[in-house]
């Protein structure tokens, strides 16, 4: 069969599937490219502006409604004029439609397989009343009510047959999958139509026999009308599916092809890498938030029956942090200043003073020293890692003013930007705040957030404070009549 150029809107490359993240697995993206009458290349998933609504349903609410996107919709096929009036006459109703109906009304098998791992409601009702499985009969019962419309394009109309035509294979997979992830047969829309009518009309017994296991109930349901070996043959299959095996277990949506109850529904697992980032920028999970030290977790979620995602920072080790920090560091060509390899409390007689023929095993030395110092001593990772860098490669001690004050603000500035620097690379679970109070310096080479030094008082003070005394310390150890006088003032 020719394929219709206008059929989902431009033309693309028949390996696109592979190019394309999308939130299915390969195998099945291969399965139903292997599928012609499906088209998956023109699916909505491969669309730009789809993978911002992608990233709406993995993180928040799968049920959302669609109007900012049928106005792309409608700008698909400018030149088809008959899709164009049909798809402005559904215009009002894409609005209050899931992107399941979306995927229903279209015939758009990909995007069905995706709002199922999404987690989009299968029963949810449009304007009309409408479920997803009623407009996916709706599309396979089309060619028996298709009229040809009044067109002077007789292009136009051999385009309009074959997507009817279409309509039926690709409705028929989207009715299945629905039906197997908990769709309701029994939900009628506002004219009081349900599914299995639908089904009857066509008298396609696989889809009635699929709707009858699903919900055996609709065997009690009052006769339709039809001939009586219909009406026979509709009895026979009603009690096949009341005394027969039930329907096989739940697959999990993460079409895997495993049971629910041994994937997902089991234990949290890691968000695939080859699929499209949950952060809703086109590309893969690999190739984004990933490459920025973030995870994402999939879990099953029993009350709102879906796979929830939820993400956080990946947890590092942070002496190999640090270790792999040094790691990239070199030996800085000019360096004159002396490096003390240790604090003031435990220095002794030996320092080493790189210079332009600086030892590479002393560097070396002091580096795995300073690491030393964080795993036996306590010392906080990012003094650790402001230490290790190139551009200071010693630990800060106390100057005096008798220093040049050039050298001491030089030394200062490179100090605080590689804490900055760790703040901005390394996730060790503490706030930014907590980080710059543990590690940056003054200019004299103290901390620059002085702390009170009253007994069991830790509070930090401005940047840059002399005071050795918070506020509220000094209250404490003022006397009654000072006190007195200091709240009155106030």
């Amino acid at each position: 069969m020719k394929r219709a150029q206008a059929d989902e809107g431009s033309a693309s490359e028949s390996s696109k599937h592979t190019l394309v993240p999308t939130c299915l697995p390969r195998s099945l993206l291969d399965e139903l490219a292997s599928e012609p009458l499906f088209h998956i290349d023109y699916s909505i998933i491969y669309n730009t502006e789809w993978s911002y609504s992608r990233g709406e349903s993995l993180t928040g609410d799968p049920n959302h409604a669609f109007a900012e996107y049928s106005a792309v919709i409608l700008n698909r096929l400018p030149s088809d004029c008959i899709r164009r009036r049909r798809m402005g006459k559904r215009a009002a109703t894409l609005k209050d439609c899931t992107s399941l109906h979306l995927a229903a009304m279209r015939g758009d098998v990909a995007l069905a397989y995706e709002c199922i791992r999404f987690g989009v409601d299968v029963n949810r009702r449009d304007c009309d009343g409408a479920t997803p499985l009623l407009r996916a009969m709706e599309l396979i019962s089309a060619p028996r009510s298709f009229q040809a419309p009044a067109c002077k394009h007789t292009q136009c109309i051999a385009r309009a047959r074959e997507r009817v035509s279409l309509g039926i294979p690709r409705g028929k997979r989207i009715a299945s999958i629905l039906i197997e992830h908990g769709a309701d047969a029994m939900l009628a829309d506002n004219k009081n139509v349900t599914p299995f009518d639908h089904a009857w009309v066509m008298r396609d017994w696989d889809l009635i026999e699929n709707l009858l296991r699903s919900c055996p109930l609709l065997a009690d349901y009052p006769t339709p009308k039809g001939s009586p070996e219909d009406i026979r043959w509709l009895a026979f299959l009603g009690r096949r599916a009341k005394h027969g095996p039930p329907p096989p277990p739940r697959r999990c949506p993460c079409w895997s092809g495993r049971l629910l109850s041994e994937c997902h529904q089991g234990a949290k697992k890691l968000y695939p890498a080859e699929c499209a980032c949950p952060c809703g920028l086109p590309k893969r999970y690999r190739d984004c938030c990933s490459q920025r030290d973030w995870d994402f977790f999939e879990t099953w979620d029993p009350q709102r029956k879906r796979i929830v995602i939820t993400g956080q920072t990946r947890q590092h080790n942070l002496v190999e942090v640090i270790q792999e920090h040094v790691d990239v560091q070199k030996v800085a060509d000019a360096d004159d200043k002396k490096i003390v390899p240790s604090n003031r409390a435990d220095a002794d007689d030996k320092k080493i003073v790189p210079s332009n023929r600086a030892d590479e095993d002393q560097v070396r030395s002091f580096n795995r020293f300073t690491i030393s110092l964080v795993l036996s001593r306590g010392l906080d990772p990012a003094y650790a890692w402001a230490s290790l860098h190139r551009a200071v490669r010693s630990f800060m001690m106390p100057q005096d003013q008798q220093t040049d004050k050039k050298d001491r603000e030089k030394r200062q500035h490179a100090w605080n930007a590689a804490v900055d620097e760790y703040i901005k690379i390394v996730e060790d679970g503490r706030s930014p705040t907590d980080i710059e109070h543990k590690a940056k310096v003054a200019l004299d080479g103290r901390p620059l957030f002085k702390r009170c030094e009253a007994k069991g008082c830790a509070t930090p003070n401005g940047a840059g404070c002399q005071l050795k005394c918070c506020g509220r310390c000094q209250r404490q150890t003022m006397p009654a009549e000072r006190l007195e006088q200091t709240q009155e003032s106030l």
